[in-house]
């Protein structure tokens, strides 16, 4: 979606940035923990989509957009909040879907 272009002067934080540009495309706004600021000015053009991602990688944050929300958090925890995500190598995993033949 084609929208205006979004710039703050001076030094400015990401949340301020991303829900300028969530209310121009009527989207709410929901900030979990993101603290960052862009500093020395900043300037975004383009849809609104081309913005958004241009800020989530200047900042190194991560952001969804659901249920006519956007929500933006730090890229090192998820997005309920609870952290990473514990990955095992163990080959022992129980109720991993396995090949049958049968269907």
């Amino acid at each position: 979606m084609p929208i205006s272009p979004t710039s703050f002067k001076g030094d400015v934080s990401v949340a301020t940035i991303m829900q300028a540009i969530a209310e121009k495309i009527g989207l709410s706004f929901r900030n979990n923990g993101v603290t960052a600021t862009l500093s020395g000015g900043v300037y975004y053009e383009g849809a609104a989509a081309q913005q958004i991602q241009a800020v989530a990688d200047a900042a190194r944050i991560s952001y969804c957009i659901a249920m006519d929300t956007l929500t933006i958090w730090p890229e090192a925890i998820t997005a309920d909040g609870t952290g990473s995500v514990l990955v095992s190598s163990d080959p022992c995993m129980m109720g991993v879907p396995a090949y049958s033949p049968y269907g």
